[in-house]
């Protein structure tokens, strides 16, 4: 699907010309909403003790909508236009770079849902959580095709985003062995960070009507994904830390903006985020395990990220 995405905007660059172009500014906004995140991992474990059969385990993590609080800024940057082809500047364009900067913050009241199981028996565990941050980074380069009130853009960039995880303790839902409430995982000030970074390409497009002037956009992003522990000497001793080159994210959205006299304009912007992390290697620091000398550990994982947001914008158009 996403190489016929690359085919389709390949033939639209070797057969579309450049046209007249519509009115596009420099512009800076602040933005404020909501965002709603969940996030899901799972661990597998294979464990080969000598002469004994193997031992299959997974560990499954979920949180489930997570409320945050989100404010930040974004902006474009036009290149500078000019439609005397003898112009130093005259193959720039319709180039533009555009960017955000998010952070947004979540209180008490969420839950991390663990779920321990090896062959036939589970183990679950709720976790309260004390907050989460999140902060998302991107930036961009790209070109605009453009006719009266249509306008087509392929664009490229870079983008990181992460989630700062507190906990504040645990409470057992099912008999185990393992004294939750007094293990360092549990105790409060435990932290977990997982983030995702890497490159992506992305299309847009643009109408405007009378003052207002809508975006519709998809972005495919090549990622990695990263989770570490602060405090990994703790149950589950193989979540310290976990890498997984092979990770990806679709990302679409709607942004609507009202311009104002004076260059002022409002608006929004509606976004939907689906990240997948695949094969991801995990490792262990200061474990509180010492496997045998004869005993083998093998162990992948799977991570989710899944994100809705709606975000009211005031900026201003140069």
């Amino acid at each position: 699907m996403h190489l016929l995405l690359l085919l389709a905007t390949s033939l639209f660059f070797s057969t579309m010309s450049h046209l007249s172009a519509i009115e596009h500014h420099t512009e800076i906004n602040l933005s404020g909403g909501y965002r709603n995140d969940q996030l899901a991992s799972k661990i597998d474990l294979t464990t080969t003790p000598p002469q004994v059969p193997t031992v299959n385990s997974a560990l499954k993590s979920k949180i489930d909508d997570i409320s945050i609080g989100q404010i930040g800024f974004d902006g474009r940057i036009m290149f500078p236009y000019s439609s005397d082809p003898c112009c130093e500047f005259y193959f720039l364009n319709n180039f533009y770079l555009d960017g955000f900067a998010y952070w947004g913050w979540s209180g008490e009241g969420n839950k991390l849902h663990l779920t321990d199981e090896e062959d036939e028996r589970t183990t679950s565990t709720h976790i309260k959580l004390k907050e989460i941050q999140t902060d998302d980074y991107q930036v961009g380069l790209g070109y605009l095709f453009d006719d009266d009130c249509w306008a087509f853009g392929v664009s490229a960039g870079y983008a990181y985003n992460s989630q700062k995880i507190k906990s504040k303790g645990g409470e057992i839902s099912t008999p185990s062995n393992i004294d939750l409430l007094t293990d360092p995982l549990f105790s409060d000030g435990y932290k977990t960070k997982t983030h995702w970074q890497g490159p992506w390409v992305g299309v847009e497009l643009y109408y405007d009507w009378c003052h207002w002037a809508f975006t519709l956009g998809y972005e495919y992003h090549f990622a990695t994904y990263h989770q570490t522990h602060k405090n990994p000497s703790s149950m589950p001793n193989i979540a310290s830390k976990i890498k997984a080159n092979d990770a990806y994210g679709n990302v679409v959205y709607l942004d609507a903006i009202y311009r104002f006299c004076g260059g002022w304009q409002a608006g929004f912007e509606f976004k939907y985020q689906d990240w997948q992390a695949r094969h991801g290697h995990v490792t262990t620091h200061h474990a509180n395990i010492t496997l045998p000398p004869d005993e083998t550990l093998k162990a992948k994982a799977n991570a989710q990220w899944q994100s809705y947001s709606i975000m009211a914008d005031i900026g201003y158009a140069f």
